[in-house]
């Protein structure tokens, strides 16, 4: 629980990695880059379809529309990973 309190803060581009965010309800989220480095959000609906995807730069606040899943990797990696939609997304 703490590392999904924590997130990406505190960390260099380097060491973010992916980091995914889970939630049983579609709701509108707020996420914060304070403390981050530059980030690229992703957020995906329950159909799996992609519904926001961003790079946020350090100190903004983002209101995401309704989504179960928001992914977190560096800015860096944008280049690296391309998501389309997500097919089985369970929210056990």
């Amino acid at each position: 629980m703490i590392r999904r309190a924590i997130g990406a803060m505190f960390k260099k581009p380097h060491q973010v990695g992916e980091i995914v965010f889970r939630y049983r309800r579609s709701r509108s989220r707020l996420f914060h880059t304070f403390f981050c480095p530059p980030l690229r959000i992703r957020a995906f609906e329950a159909s799996g379809r992609k519904v926001f995807d961003r790079v946020i730069p350090p100190g903004r606040v983002v209101k995401l529309p309704p989504c179960v899943l928001v992914i977190e990797t560096s800015a860096q990696e944008v280049a690296d990973a391309s998501y389309g939609p997500v097919s089985g997304i369970t929210l056990d």
